[in-house]
């Protein structure tokens, strides 16, 4: 994806863990869309309870048995 960035722009601010704007919906959202696609469902409140857990763990706890192959962790991840 590419941005366009106005030249007068002097800086940018990430906010990757949610300090500055509550993300989470949005985070809901995107799991959601991504579970449906495997048969799976996901609760806002288990996302929640998971918040800093790496993709694949959520993963592997939502999705049904099938969609195993699809969840692992990559490279270097740590095992559950």
């Amino acid at each position: 994806m590419k941005y366009e960035i106005d030249e007068n722009i002097k800086g940018l601010i990430f906010d990757l863990d949610g300090t500055l704007v509550d993300s989470m919906p949005l985070h809901y959202e995107g799991w959601k869309l991504a579970c449906e696609r495997f048969g799976a469902r996901i609760d806002p409140g288990f996302l929640r309870y998971h918040t800093g857990s790496p993709g694949w763990v959520i993963a592997a706890r939502v999705t049904p048995p099938a969609a195993a192959p699809c969840v692992t962790p990559s490279a270097g991840g740590a095992e559950p």
